[in-house]
């Protein structure tokens, strides 16, 4: 699997240059959803061809009965991904405020700039930005809203097993947290790590937080 994302010339009316787009990493994670969603019955050559001769590690996701934020906020995300990772305009710098606490919604912010500089062709340096946000920021919820943005940028950079290490998206972790991604990107973990069967066990967890109906009015 190539890990380097692939080079995308972009017209800018200020200055033409090339933006390294984070595409490959992108196309493949909707490609390991698609499989997931069919049961399985798809398998992704560039994702098996690293792992066929090896043990294969494994994601167990923590799933909940219920996802306080809906079926709606969790098939949003999937447009919200395409958007950010097609985007060509330059995202806000983020900041830790003086609390060092991080909301959902700055996690967020963080996340974005970390996948321009994938884009870029800076995954490394976006890895760094995150793995940095995190040892600085404080709080139970706000490690794991930056650990969540952490393991969004190594799936798309294709380095899955590094992601495993983190406890947000496994029974390891202790927030509490009912996260419609936990059981998402856990799939898509085991989809590109070649574990058919978790695989289709964390997506159907997934299914689980399409069906909720998200915050009482």
């Amino acid at each position: 699997m190539n890990r380097n994302p692939t080079p995308w010339r972009i017209n800018d009316e200020s200055d033409s240059k090339v933006v390294r787009a984070g595409t490959v990493g992108a196309s493949l994670m909707l490609a390991c959803a698609l499989g997931i969603i069919s049961c399985g019955c798809m398998k992704s050559p560039k994702a098996m061809a690293i792992y066929n001769n090896q043990k294969k590690p494994e994601v167990v996701c923590a799933i909940h009965d219920i996802y306080p934020e809906g079926g709606e906020a969790a098939l949003k995300y999937f447009s919200d991904m395409i958007r950010v990772y097609s985007s060509q305009k330059k995202p806000a710098h983020f900041k830790l405020n003086r609390d060092k606490k991080i909301s959902k919604e700055e996690a967020g912010v963080l996340k974005n700039e970390a996948m321009w500089m994938v884009k870029s062709g800076k995954g490394n340096d976006a890895v760094g930005l995150l793995q940095k946000i995190l040892k600085e920021c404080d709080g139970t919820e706000s490690k794991f809203f930056v650990e969540m943005a952490l393991v969004e940028v190594l799936i798309c950079l294709g380095r899955c097993e590094e992601a495993l290490q983190y406890d947000c998206i496994s029974c390891q972790s202790t927030s509490g947290i009912a996260d419609f991604r936990v059981p998402l990107f856990s799939a898509l973990i085991n989809k590109m790590l070649g574990n058919e069967e978790a695989a289709k066990k964390c997506w159907e967890g997934f299914t689980v937080a399409l069906g909720s109906e998200g915050p009482q009015s």
